[in-house]
């Protein structure tokens, strides 16, 4: 059901607490107006009006999805795309990558590819940002089902998605527990060129 454009909307809506977005865009995920913004599995530009740039670039391997985004975004870039073809996709200088809920759907080597592919895709002051599900030591047993119900097959430890980023990248990470109505745990990496 989730893959209906307007099922996956409501169920961000019932799920999401009101100031989640602008929270998530607002403190969390720091965005400059002038910046160049690649938002991986954009879905239907669910976090579009959230995001203050004029530079605008969304990629999803969901056709119809796409198409919702084209539709209510006609003035930004949106590609129906695998993001292991990125290279199919005709993209400027990228400053800051957004990838909400993508990591915990990908198994560890293809995680580790997608992250040099990126990393060598964004400027030289470039950020990588992601959040995704996450199991942490003692966990709120909500939390701990809801993440192991979870579409995603690879939820992580923190540890373990910070094995999926390179040594040599500078990284700042932490577990964020309060974006949703109900109980959950995310964790937040931002990745520095």
């Amino acid at each position: 059901f989730l893959d209906l454009p307007y099922i996956y909307k409501l169920f961000q809506f019932l799920l999401r607490k009101f100031n989640t977005n602008q929270r998530l865009f607002g403190e969390i995920i720091d965005i400059k107006k002038e910046s160049v913004v690649l938002d991986c599995g954009c879905g239907p530009g669910t976090y579009r009006r959230y995001i203050d740039t004029k530079n605008y670039i969304g990629i999803d391997i969901n056709r119809k999805h796409i198409e919702l985004a084209k539709k209510n975004y006609p003035e930004d870039k949106f590609f129906a795309e695998d993001l292991f073809n990125i290279e199919n996709v005709s993209l400027e200088r990228i400053d800051s990558v957004v990838m909400i809920g993508i990591l915990h759907h990908l198994d560890d080597e293809t995680c580790k590819k997608l992250f040099k592919n990126l990393y060598n895709t964004i400027s030289e002051n470039g950020v990588i940002n992601t959040l995704d599900p996450v199991y942490i030591k003692n966990q709120r047993l909500l939390a701990k089902f809801l993440a192991s119900k979870d579409k995603g097959n690879y939820v992580r430890d923190p540890e373990s998605y910070l094995e999926l980023v390179s040594k040599e990248y500078n990284i700042n990470s932490y577990v964020i527990d309060d974006l949703l109505r109900v109980p959950y745990d995310h964790y937040f990496m931002k990745i520095y060129k």
